[in-house]
């Protein structure tokens, strides 16, 4: 046999390539954490200036041998962690090296990566917290890495922890402990803590629960200062917290004339006002994005129909005003849609009958814009568009999303029926019935994609997958299950089809291009990664595949879980009924 790698022949049953080192057989179970042979170098004889770059060329070579060696073996590129035949492994995958850690305990519920690449926090049965040092991790199988492995705490709220580098976090623990371990003790910092915000990556803001309503606390990690109560004993105090570390945070208290004065605190700790009268809805907070409405007006008071006030973004201590009269707003995945009063809408409301919930009552007393990252704002031109939703036979005309990408705006409503019109100077009107029976999607970039659901309502297993841009539609597939489509930046869209939900439910992992057609990536697929543009990791039968520049490879058998570093995270996903590997 040849080698497929650099084409010298080989002897039947080898497991490298003694030329080029290149692995010729997947690694089994036994020898998953064995590191890579490295291949003997041939010897050739030199002269004159070919001399000096043959040295040149060794030194190199040398210089990349002893990283291979000592740099992989401290264990700088973990990128994974896995259940993998029982025990938690660290894994390097793009290196196809394993560090063994110690005996399962369990399922892992959840993996944090620390923000240095040095340290990863494991959440262990009973919701052990427990801290892996990365460095000195020994790739022998018959060596134990157990001593790299520090337990922290127990009972400990798995989406309550911030990391910090150098193996420290902040975290919340079920009874409400709010607590700090800076590496190699934890301190018990508050009891009944609700929610916390990291500010200057040192500093502690957070909300404590008592009978009266919270309170709002500030405090270093350091213990240098005590902690400082913000907020009075008897005031409604709400925390908006991301879990992130940021350089400020922002937290509103009910005012009597019921609003709430909204604050930001730095790391001095001292609270500055930024509006007496603000609106504040949980659905307006999107990422690292607060929404809320500022100098409202009360509501329905006998002459106006509902509260309007400026529409206001808080992103890292900025606030930026991004409408006046505005009525209500809510996020459609990550665009911002709001409606805007006037007098003339006003006098229609008037006529008719009051506005009370936009999203269940006619809009068409209603401007109505949106949002997009990086887009300009587009006003929908709402008499045309319920105009045509009243000709497509409704009683009532009823708009269930809408969505821009710039240059047109798309619309659909209740039954699934998706419009669209062209942006023209800032507007959108002149809408069109584009779709019928349609399920929504999402706009990525210049791109709609959406399912064309066959009858069955929300069971089917089967739907056609279309993208549509730049006024063409195209079928990028006829058999996706339609609650297993992720959409990614690049244009990639991964999808599962043929779902078999007879035991375990797996399927074929397609990827999916309107430029590129359709590459089958694996059968019997229980889940996946991407972990970059052209690396795909998934499950098939218990056995862990890399899918890289259209090629297909075993990695390691018997695994039972699967977490990684950085991944590329979908601009959509519908995976309901998915098993994910990742947390």
């Amino acid at each position: 046999m040849r080698c497929p790698k650099c084409g010298n022949q080989v002897s039947a049953g080898a497991k490298f390539c003694r030329t080029c080192g290149a692995r010729l057989m997947p690694l089994s179970a036994s020898e998953q954490a064995a590191p890579a042979a490295l291949a003997p170098v041939a010897r050739t004889r030199f002269g004159g200036k070919k001399w000096l770059a043959a040295v040149v060329l060794v030194l190199a070579l040398s210089v990349v041998a002893a990283y291979l060696l000592l740099g992989r073996k401290k264990g700088d590129n973990i990128d994974c962690f896995m259940v993998c035949d029982g025990n938690y492994v660290l894994a390097d995958v793009q290196n196809d090296q394993a560090f063994p850690l110690v005996p399962s305990m369990g399922e892992a519920a959840s993996v944090l990566f620390g923000p240095d690449e040095s340290y990863v926090f494991l959440f262990m049965r009973n919701d052990i917290l427990c801290r892996v040092d990365c460095a000195g991790l020994e790739l022998d199988p018959e060596a134990s890495n157990a001593g790299q492995v520090m337990q922290v705490d127990t009972g400990v709220f798995q989406n309550g922890v911030t990391q910090l580098t150098g193996g420290r976090a902040v975290y919340l623990k079920k009874g409400g402990e709010l607590c700090w371990f800076d590496g190699e003790t934890v301190t018990r910092l508050a009891g009944n803590v609700v929610s916390y915000s990291l500010v200057d990556g040192e500093k502690l803001v957070y909300s404590v629960e008592t009978e009266n309503g919270y309170i709002i606390y500030w405090v270093p990690l350091d213990g240098s200062e005590k902690a400082a109560q913000l907020t009075g004993e008897n005031e409604m105090a709400w925390l908006w917290s991301s879990w992130e570390a940021g350089q400020q945070a922002a937290y509103s208290v009910e005012t009597e004339e019921g609003w709430e004065a909204l604050y930001l605190v730095g790391a001095d700790g001292e609270p500055q006002l930024v509006n007496d009268a603000a609106q504040i809805y949980n659905y307006g907070e999107m990422g690292d994005t607060l929404y809320y409405t500022a100098d409202t007006t009360m509501p329905y008071d006998g002459e106006s129909f509902a509260s309007t006030g400026i529409l206001c973004s808080l992103k890292d201590g900025a606030i930026t005003q991004l409408a006046e009269r505005v009525n209500n707003y809510w996020l459609n995945g990550d665009q911002l849609v709001y409606l805007v009063e006037d007098d003339l809408n006003q006098e229609r409301a008037a006529a008719d009958f009051s506005i009370s919930d936009v999203r269940e009552d006619p809009v068409c007393y209603h401007r109505c814009f949106v949002m997009a990252d990086g887009l300009p704002t587009v006003e929908v031109d709402m008499d045309n568009l319920v105009e045509v939703l009243i000709q497509d036979g409704d009683d009532r005309p009823w708009v269930d999303q809408i969505m821009t990408n710039g240059t047109q705006v798309f619309v659909r409503k209740g039954q699934g029926n998706i419009y669209q019109a062209p942006v023209t100077d800032g507007i959108a009107t002149g809408f069109v019935q584009m779709t019928e029976g349609s399920k929504w999607m999402t706009v990525n970039g210049d791109s709609l994609y959406y399912t064309n659901a066959l009858p069955g309502g929300q069971n089917e297993e089967e739907c056609s997958l279309y993208c549509a841009r730049d006024g063409e539609i195209a079928c990028l597939s006829e058999s996706v299950n339609p609650w297993q489509v992720w959409v990614y930046e690049d244009g990639t869209v991964l999808a599962i089809r043929n779902l078999d939900t007879s035991s375990t439910a797996q399927g074929q992992l397609v990827m999916l291009n309107a430029a590129e057609g359709e590459t089958l990536v694996g059968e019997k697929v229980s889940g996946f990664l991407r972990m970059d543009e052209e690396t795909i990791l998934y499950l098939s039968d218990g056995t862990l595949h890399r899918f890289r520049k259209g090629e297909s490879e075993e990695l390691w058998g018997q695994i039972e879980g699967l977490w990684c570093r950085n991944i590329c995270q979908p601009v959509y996903e519908n995976d309901l009924y998915w098993m994910e590997l990742s947390q």
